[in-house]
């Protein structure tokens, strides 16, 4: 058997001698080599998503999105003995997120919770609304998103208490607030993440002495003594024995009760509607996660906090089976209570869940409309309700048009043959006829968020503020709120001039009357133009509209309100108008 050789790549005939090679042999090694490299890591990084979701964990027959077939002997991702130095916490999309075995974090993790920080801090001072906490932790692109979240939140929740240490230490000047000292020149954000991972974090300052733990850390684990001075000279002002006790006497209720006793799922319907299904998928969250049913939602169930992070990383929220959806924001879908068959509107529909709660109630012989204005919350929508109805599904058609102009085009049946598809979806015409025939439409109008403060962290970052600041933030939200409630009623009013419209249900996770009796007041005069008269909503609920609202015309006690303090959820308003009998068959 002939070799091929190191000599030349020059040209042989038959008989040549072995120490030369075929032409192209080289280049053609390589490639060979370069291919098997890449299928290599190709294979490695299948087997890395592949751990944090293994197909025999998830409970359930891939093949068919809607079976419920448990498997034997699944193990879960992350189970067994870690030997190893590092723990490996998570798997996302192939990225490995590692944190050692004391807590610390390593300096990339910091840095995004510092610009984490940073833009929900400048948005607050600014009143730039649309950043929160987990859209800047919990991102596609970062790294150990479980760490910089939980980094961030921390940070953000003590950040009363390190600014005053801070400033005791001479680690930040008095006067304009920036670093000092052997701080200086370091960004403010990263300071307090710093201080709080040496004085109330669970690893020290042992940790940001370690390789590779970078230089602002070392510079910050220099003044240790300074800091751990100004930190007990607190605790003793206050008669408290650890930072984490001053923060209770610093900060308002609202603040201390962001983390809540637990947390809320609903079973997906909509995915599995056998009956027999949802049982199995209520006994088996009840069995793991000490999962309880909900007196108020149906399929609806109560996690202790304590389990959390295994309801997160759950195969059954995973694969759309169980969906981590607030107990207020069941609460609109459960008001309008289509029928099996029906045809309903969800007019702002994005990012999906209350969709996907309509689509359960209507089932695969309804229809649901899904409208939503924005391009990429569009986008957001299809992708989670490809994930919670299944791809084949036909009970929701999505639409990217303004709910506002679909009505106007309707109600003069400008319906234009010309016809503008959207990807995978359905067109702006189809929505209108789809529109027309509906009899049932949930306005969940865009509002200031103001319910769900605790839930999205909007609480911390309120305490974070300097005095200064907190009465001209307030200020600003009340503006904010009026101005939303213009849009709001123009949104209802809409919908309540749909003439084949029989019930329309008004909700908004705020708190404000402003967005919620101000504006069923506002729309009350064209409701009974149109038939329509206020539906006491949820009977079985207790808390119902504010009586300081003042709202002329309005009977408070028809509408829902969820209080985010007393009833452990997050602020909603629910408003059920209905057509009257007369007016249906006039």
């Amino acid at each position: 058997m002939k070799k091929h050789g190191g000599g030349n790549n020059n040209t042989t005939k038959p008989g040549r001698s072995k120490n030369t090679k075929p032409p192209g042999f080289v280049l053609s090694m390589k490639k060979d080599l370069k291919v098997i490299k890449k299928k290599n890591s190709r294979k490695k990084n299948t087997n890395s998503h592949s751990q944090s979701q293994p197909a025999s964990s998830l409970g359930f027959n891939q093949s068919r999105r809607t079976s419920f077939k448990p498997v034997k002997g699944g193990r879960r991702a992350g189970s067994g003995d870690h030997a190893s130095k590092t723990v490996a916490t998570t798997r996302e999309r192939g990225i490995g997120t590692r944190e050692t075995k004391n807590g610390a974090v390593d300096e990339r993790v910091r840095r995004q919770a510092c610009a984490a920080l940073t833009t929900l801090l400048n948005a607050d001072a600014t009143a730039k609304h649309g950043a929160s906490i987990k859209s800047l932790t919990l991102g596609e692109r970062v790294y150990a998103k479980r760490a910089t979240y939980a980094l961030t939140i921390e940070t953000l929740r003590y950040l009363p208490v390190l600014r005053i240490v801070a400033r005791e230490s001479g680690m930040v000047d008095v006067n304009t607030s920036s670093p000092a000292g052997c701080a200086e020149g370091m960004k403010p954000c990263l300071l307090y993440v710093l201080m709080y991972e040496m004085l109330i974090g669970p690893s020290g300052a042992d940790a940001l002495r370690l390789p590779g733990a970078g230089g602002a850390a070392r510079k910050v684990a220099s003044a240790e003594d300074d800091l751990r001075k100004a930190a007990d000279s607190l605790c003793e002002e206050h008669g408290v024995a650890h930072l984490r006790e001053v923060l209770g006497k610093l900060t308002s209720t609202a603040a201390r009760q962001h983390t809540r006793e637990s947390c809320f799922v609903r079973v997906n319907a909509a995915l599995t509607p056998q009956t027999a299904t949802t049982r199995k998928i209520c006994a088996k969250l009840a069995s793991e996660l000490d999962a309880k049913p909900d007196e108020h939602v149906p399929l609806g169930l109560v996690v202790p906090a304590s389990r959390a992070r295994e309801l997160a990383e759950h195969d059954l929220v995973a694969n759309g089976h169980v969906i981590l959806q607030g107990k207020s924001s069941c609460l609109a879908a459960l008001a309008l209570a289509p029928s099996p068959g029906e045809t309903v509107v969800d007019c702002c529909a994005a990012p999906g869940n209350k969709t996907s709660h309509l689509a359960a109630l209507v089932g695969s012989g309804g229809t649901v409309l899904a409208v939503e204005r924005d391009a990429s919350r569009h986008r957001m929508l299809r992708k989670r309700l490809a994930l919670l109805l299944g791809k084949t599904s036909n009970a929701v058609r999505c639409v990217q048009a303004d709910f506002l102009d679909l009505v106007a085009r309707a109600m003069n049946q400008n319906t234009s043959k010309k016809r503008k598809n959207h990807a995978g979806g359905t067109d702006a015409d189809d929505g209108i006829a789809t529109l027309c025939a509906a009899t049932s439409v949930l306005v969940d109008a865009p509002c200031s968020g103001s319910g769900t403060r605790n839930t999205r962290g909007d609480t911390l970052v309120a305490n974070a503020r300097d005095a200064d600041d907190a009465d001209a933030s307030e200020e600003r939200e009340v503006k904010r709120a009026a101005a939303l409630g213009r849009l709001q009623a123009k949104l209802l009013t809409a919908a309540l001039s749909l003439p084949s419209a029989r019930r329309v249900v008004y909700s908004t996770c705020s708190i404000y009357p402003a967005e919620n009796e101000e504006v069923v007041g506002a729309c009350m005069e064209h409701a009974k133009l149109h038939g329509f008269h206020l539906k006491r909503a949820l009977p079985s609920w207790p808390r119902r509209g504010l009586a300081s609202a003042g709202v002329a015309g309005v009977d408070l006690d028809r509408v829902v309100r969820v209080d985010p303090d007393a009833d452990g959820a997050d602020g909603f308003f629910v408003a059920l108008f209905e057509k009257s009998t007369s007016t249906r068959t006039s």
